[in-house]
């Protein structure tokens, strides 16, 4: 489907039930909404654009309509309250607002980009950008690449092609997009408390994987140079070494 009727159908969808939600509360017409919609900060006017013209389709005017980058929005929710814990242990944490002079940095890390923003608290209660915002394509999206060359590696890409693509076997990258969230959750660096020198990741494949397990594809990968001593094969599992920056990780994948 065109990117512009999927973005418009959830846009939707969050219009109506903000708008049935809200009236069943208080008296609110659709024509006193201003409507804001936030995008990285990185975007250009083209990808901002195709965002208005997803509003429009949704039954969102243009001039109910605002476009936010979306570090600045968390800097301005960041200016009206700051969790600050107590130096004392056992009690809660403390509301407390940014005062005036105050610098602060917003990094917003998302699925597809990292945004990063300053600003400075103004004496009228309004924010000073003291930088350009800045960013890239660095989002956790860029982890799941990552496992998904393995597995193209082991299984090939055709069958990989097809797991994206074939509806038949949806299901399946759905548990393993799901599977992958989960699990790249757990890797942490060199100074986190729970860092250890060789940590353990289970996957469990979904049923179009299981099926590829005896696959001559997967058998030439393991005896490949690039997988061979990094690899073992078991009756239930297997697992292997991948070389990081952090810390090597063995993966295991279950049945």
């Amino acid at each position: 489907m065109p990117a512009n009727t999927v973005f418009a159908a959830a846009m939707r969808h969050l219009k109506n039930h903000f708008m049935e939600q809200a009236q069943e509360r208080v008296k609110l017409e659709e024509h006193e909404v201003r409507w804001v919609i936030t995008v990285p900060a990185i975007w250009n006017d083209a990808a901002k654009q195709v965002m208005i013209e997803a509003a429009k389709l949704a039954g969102i005017r243009k001039y109910k309509l605002t476009l936010a980058y979306e570090p600045k929005a968390a800097a301005i929710y960041c200016k009206q309250i700051r969790l600050a814990k107590l130096r004392e242990q056992g009690k809660d944490a403390t509301i407390q607002p940014f005062p005036p002079g105050f610098k602060f940095l917003v990094l917003d890390h998302g699925g597809g980009t990292v945004d990063i923003t300053a600003h400075e608290v103004q004496r009228d209660g309004t924010l000073q950008a003291l930088i350009e915002p800045s960013g890239g394509e660095w989002g956790g999206t860029l982890v799941d690449d990552g496992f998904l060359r393995i597995f193209e590696g082991l299984f090939g890409t055709d069958f990989m092609t097809d797991l994206k693509t074939n509806i038949k076997i949806a299901d399946s990258k759905r548990e393993l997009d799901a599977e992958i969230e989960i699990k790249k959750k757990t890797i942490v660096g060199k100074r986190h408390k729970n860092f250890k020198a060789e940590g353990v990741i289970t996957f469990r494949l979904p049923h179009a994987m299981k099926k590829a397990k005896k696959s001559a594809q997967l058998k030439s990968a393991l005896a490949s140079e690039h997988f061979m001593g990094k690899l073992s094969l078991k009756r239930i599992k297997f697992g292997f070494t991948i070389p990081s920056c952090c810390l090597p990780l063995k993966i295991q994948f279950q049945k």
